[in-house]
């Protein structure tokens, strides 16, 4: 229980540190993965100035960090970020939508415990159950909150983006 409080800690971190950049780049939310030379960065990157704690990226429940971008230049986390709100062009994506964009800022997932079933350029990011059989959750308003089960707008059990 220690280390899901712990975990949902650092998803409260995160979640403000994406808030902030948001505020900084006129209410629009991050790039999920943006080139830089011949490397990448991806949300992490971008937000982890505002956190200031690179630990937060990493759950304490992880024996390892389950989404390694490492071999395109970034890092090693244990979060996925909702990928409908920090969108990805250089994948096909379209560009990030703003905060007043959001319909339902309660119900819309920004980041989870998480790993990637795909690869780094091809990522396929899956919810980890890593307490007690469920999953801590940030949202677009910055609260967390813990689930057995997917959240509300959730797309699925496995796949907990949602739309904005």
């Amino acid at each position: 229980k220690a280390r899901q409080s712990s975990c949902q800690s650092n998803l409260k971190q995160l979640g403000l540190a994406i808030l902030q950049y948001v505020q900084d780049y006129d209410e629009r939310f991050p790039l999920g993965l943006t080139p830089v030379g011949t490397a990448y960065q991806t949300t992490m990157e971008l937000v982890m100035p505002y956190a200031q704690n690179t630990q937060i990226a990493l759950c304490p429940s992880a024996a390892q960090a389950d989404l390694d971008f490492t071999s395109m230049g970034a890092g090693r986390y244990s979060y996925g970020i909702n990928d409908r709100l920090c969108t990805a062009p250089v994948l096909g994506g379209s560009a990030p939508p703003n905060l007043a964009m959001i319909r339902d800022v309660t119900n819309t997932t920004m980041a989870y415990d998480a790993y990637n079933a795909g690869t780094a350029l091809a990522p396929d990011i899956r919810v980890r159950r890593r307490h007690n059989d469920g999953a801590n959750c940030v949202f677009a308003d910055g609260h967390v909150k813990w689930y057995k089960t997917k959240p509300d707008n959730a797309h699925s059990e496995d796949y907990w983006n949602s739309t904005p």
